[in-house]
């Protein structure tokens, strides 16, 4: 994953409690509704997959979360960021300065949509050079597919607890009044967010006029979940994918296809044993890879993550 919005360490999801409990991490998973650190799935939404742990970061633990989002998008942002509010994180904006109509088209390069038709929320929170946290939810209901997810993102020093000195970055004011519109997608629209995926040979998102890289789906894996959250300038992915080939083999194929192999930019990589879960993680300045394998699940889990222009 790619430092984000200028932070020195950015992140991926929720930890404020101390150092990362490899134990805790995998306990979530085999537990419905709980997420880690005092989080839970919120009404209205669920995980995708897993957790999936960042381990590529010297001195630092974090994770992230992939959430299909069933509700309205700004009352599911809230109900997060009410949960980040009594963990300590007081920083994370409400709806009504986190939430903004994408479909005001005011930013260049951006599709036109009509208003109150996509709505995009970011709440963040970084203090100092030790913690960051970030919570962004889209509902987008004149997309093709429709989208209505969420990502938190999370990283931190370890040993860092609750935030003491909450440093955090200025949002802009809503573009729609003072309360966001209310977006969810119908039944039919849900459906078609959930079964229309990317298949083999296809992109992930779409790629924009300005973006220097195009993840596309390869034979041995299945796309579970994957959308965009329209919080990078240029162009931003998630993905949640199944494996089902070779588990090596298939992390090389999209190690290949990540911008750092074939431009000059910084990369890392990584590979541990965390709980029960075996982890391989690839990051560069813009993107982020990660698989997980676990002797109890059917199926190993691939995260792919890519946001340019932050």
């Amino acid at each position: 994953m790619m430092l984000r919005r200028g932070f020195a360490i950015v992140a991926t999801a929720v930890v404020v409690g101390g150092a990362l409990d490899s134990a805790a991490i995998s306990a979530t998973i085999a537990r419905a509704g709980r997420l880690s650190d005092g989080f839970s799935v919120a009404e209205g939404s669920h995980l995708v997959g897993r957790l999936f742990p960042l381990i590529t970061y010297k001195d630092r633990h974090g994770w992230m979360a992939y959430l299909r989002v069933r509700g309205d998008g700004a009352a599911v942002y809230d109900a997060y960021a009410r949960q980040a509010h009594k963990l300590g994180l007081t920083g994370v904006a409400p709806s009504e300065s986190a939430c903004r109509a994408a479909g005001a088209g005011v930013e260049a390069g951006r599709a036109r949509r009509p208003i109150n038709q996509d709505l995009v929320c970011e709440g963040v929170q970084a203090d100092r050079r030790d913690l960051y946290f970030e919570l962004d939810v889209r509902v987008c209901t004149a997309c093709a597919p429709p989208i209505s997810a969420g990502l938190i993102f999370f990283i931190a020093r370890n040993g860092v607890g609750l935030p003491t000195r909450p440093h955090t970055r200025p949002t802009a004011a809503p573009t729609v009044g003072h309360h966001p519109p209310s977006v969810q997608l119908t039944a039919e629209q849900a459906r078609r967010a959930r079964d229309e995926v990317p298949t083999t040979g296809e992109t992930l998102a779409s790629p924009s006029f300005f973006s220097i890289n195009a993840f596309r789906v390869i034979s041995g894996t299945r796309v579970l979940a994957a959308s965009s959250l329209d919080t990078c300038t240029i162009q931003d992915t998630t993905a949640i994918l199944r494996v089902t080939g070779n588990p090596t083999q298939v992390f090389a194929a999209y190690r290949r296809q990540m911008p750092s192999a074939t431009l000059s930019v910084t990369h890392y990589k990584a590979a541990r044993t965390v709980g029960s879960m075996r982890v391989r993680q690839a990051r560069d300045e813009f993107s982020t890879i990660t698989l997980t394998t676990d002797d109890h699940a059917s199926h190993p889990l691939m995260m792919v993550y890519e946001c340019q222009g932050a």
